[in-house]
């Protein structure tokens, strides 16, 4: 069965580029939003080989304009269903755009005491805990923002999957900016006691594209 997997969304048609199966990616739509698409047999499989694959394609449709990556694994059944989706999100996705528009994201992972697992008897308890781990992550993004002053155009933290990871904190910053913002956490000030900041980046705009899925 043929479908389509989604790369990325952008104001103006994509460049030319090879997708995860080594199909060409091509560009899907019209009025100021069009969706780089490859039309493959199957669904990828998610490993750190295709994971890194998929942002390297991504990457190489970014020209300069604003970009929307779409997550990995994003397919449609046909163009139909692809252009319905679009329509569907037009208004976010054009918010969206003007968000990111000569930004690139920034992440920083926290890392610190974590809740331990709850016992039956003991739900207070943890509830407790993971409360205390939220009023963490609240102190490490004061943090964070303090360290970094003005870089920081917009924000989302996202909780740890497992600890001792606590959150992971995205940050939208000036395209060129990533060289200062490393240098502004490599040593910050203010950093709570237990707690500490890993960055990462520049990366395409991750976790501030909306969704977007048959």
């Amino acid at each position: 069965m043929s479908l389509l997997y989604a790369y990325a969304l952008a104001e103006a048609p994509a460049p030319a580029a090879t997708g995860l199966f080594d199909e060409p990616v091509r560009s899907l739509g019209g009025d100021d939003l069009f969706a780089a698409v490859g039309r493959v047999d199957r669904q990828p499989e998610v490993a750190p080989a295709t994971l890194r694959r998929h942002d390297e394609v991504v990457r190489s449709l970014a020209t300069g304009a604003a970009l929307l990556p779409c997550r990995f694994g994003t397919l449609f059944r046909d163009e139909a269903s692809l252009l319905d989706a679009l329509r569907q999100a037009r208004e976010k996705l054009t918010a969206a755009f003007a968000e990111v528009r000569g930004r690139e994201q920034m992440t920083v992972r926290v890392f610190g005491e974590s809740a331990p697992a709850a016992p039956a008897e003991s739900g207070t308890a943890y509830l407790r805990a993971r409360s205390r781990a939220a009023s963490r992550v609240a102190e490490a993004g004061d943090a964070l923002r303090s360290a970094l002053g003005g870089l920081v155009f917009a924000e989302r933290i996202e909780a740890g999957a497992a600890p001792p990871l606590l959150a992971s904190v995205h940050h939208l910053v000036p395209a060129g900016a990533s060289r200062d913002y490393l240098e502004r956490l490599a040593r910050p000030d203010g950093v709570p006691s237990g707690l500490r900041f890993t960055a990462t980046g520049p990366w395409p705009a991750y976790a501030f594209a909306p969704g977007l899925g048959a």
